[in-house]
């Protein structure tokens, strides 16, 4: 048996990404502060690849050539949030005991899409006496028409979202030298993650 294939394909990628912290402590009070960091991330990447394959039988009389004229963009999309705000609450003058609680809220969002077409269904897009030549590789039938070649058990089309809600209550002992600028510390937390 020969094979013989060409291969041709083309692709976008986009990445936003946003990050940001804020912390509030009220004036003469270094007691209490308010923090909150924000994280955003979007990411989309598409790609259209084509192929023209064909599997040729010389030493057959009987077989006739297997020519795969096949169409596969796929579309992969994610979206990613997290929000964290917290309160933190020294419990003495010296802020070695410190009390924080906070929230932490996340969404993540991923979109999946990966078709096949099998052009070579169609009329006149197989090697029916034209040998792939009428239409070159990397050009495309009407939307009506490329809808009727989905091979659709080898392609997928995948959507899911997901929360997640963490509460925490961390307790932090500071046990470092301020003046020799030395921060050791003994931090104990309690966090239970809620999809």
């Amino acid at each position: 048996n020969r094979t013989i294939s060409n291969s041709k394909g083309k692709g976008d990628e986009m990445t936003i990404r946003t990050l940001g912290y804020f912390m509030f402590t009220p004036a003469y009070n270094d007691f209490v502060d308010f923090n909150i960091d924000i994280h955003h991330e979007y990411n989309k990447r598409e790609n259209n690849n084509f192929t023209h394959y064909q599997l040729d039988h010389p030493a057959s009389e009987t077989l006739a050539p297997d020519f795969r004229n096949q169409y596969a963009p796929t579309r992969n999309q994610t979206n990613y949030l997290g929000i964290t705000p917290q309160v933190s609450l020294s419990l003495d003058k010296n802020h070695k005991h410190r009390i924080s609680a906070s929230y932490s809220f996340n969404y993540n969002y991923r979109d999946t899409n990966q078709p096949l077409y099998l052009l070579n269904k169609l009329d006149e897009w197989g090697n029916e006496g034209n040998n792939g030549k009428i239409h070159p590789l990397g050009t495309l039938p009407s939307m009506e028409e490329m809808l009727l070649t989905l091979d659709a058990n080898n392609s997928s089309d995948s959507k899911n979202t997901t929360y997640t809600h963490t509460p925490r209550i961390n307790y932090t002992f500071n046990f470092g030298n301020s003046q020799n600028n030395i921060d050791n510390h003994i931090a104990i937390g309690l966090y239970m993650p809620m999809a």
